[in-house]
């Protein structure tokens, strides 16, 4: 029988609070390829889009990098901060994760995440918390409506956890109920410009929304 409902999540900012294993990647990446230009305060990474090559450039690291060198960076040193100290889960993941399975719920990782989650999953214990996990999605939007459609669910019977205001539009696009996490990657100011359909600061509040205004009983 298909689903009738679906949980989509985002992984980074969103699952775990890993906000200061990536601000401490930019700040690498910033003294790697401009070792003379001023760091970014966090507040300045959440407002800006530390995800985009622009904001490198324009804290002056030179011209000829290019996103993929800065992405190459940026998740070396992720991942070698992971390494020392990784993030813990967000404020009720748990409980909602164990709420949905509860109900038969099919929970399913998009992430734009350039790495394999394995071994972070695995670190949380949630290696079998999951029906699906994809990393890597260049259009979330799409993924998830491919996904919808091959288990013929309802876009309104489904919702995407995501920390940014791309996150926010990608859920739009896919026509699912979109949560803006506001104390992931981004400030909370972009989120609400985004207008997501709702505000969550942890997962507690994601479990109060798909209880009662999505009716998940």
């Amino acid at each position: 029988m298909p689903a009738r409902w679906i949980g989509f999540l985002d992984f980074n900012g969103t699952l775990v609070r890993d906000f200061e294993n990536g601000y401490q990647a930019t700040v690498n990446c910033i003294e790697t390829f401009a070792p003379k230009a001023k760091i970014p305060t966090r507040r300045e990474c959440r407002l800006g889009k530390t995800h985009l090559v622009e904001f490198y450039h324009s804290r002056g690291v030179p011209q000829s990098v290019t996103k993929e060198m800065v992405y190459s960076q940026w998740y070396s040193s992720y991942h070698s901060s992971c390494e020392k100290k990784f993030a813990n889960l967000t404020e009720g993941v748990r409980r909602v994760l164990a709420f949905l399975e509860s109900k038969k719920i099919p929970r399913i990782i998009v992430s734009g995440f350039a790495g394999d989650l394995t071994g972070y999953l695995e670190y949380n214990k949630l290696t079998n918390a999951f029906e699906e996990v994809y990393s890597r999605i260049a259009d979330k939007a799409e993924k998830m409506q491919e996904i919808l459609a091959r288990e013929k669910v309802n876009p309104q019977n489904a919702f995407y956890v995501g920390d940014t205001p791309e996150d926010v539009l990608a859920a739009k696009r896919a026509g699912v109920r979109a949560i803006g996490l506001i104390s992931g990657f981004t400030d909370e100011t972009l989120i609400r410009q985004a207008s997501p359909d709702f505000y969550a600061e942890n997962f507690y509040d994601v479990w109060d929304f798909i209880r009662l205004e999505m009716r998940i009983r």
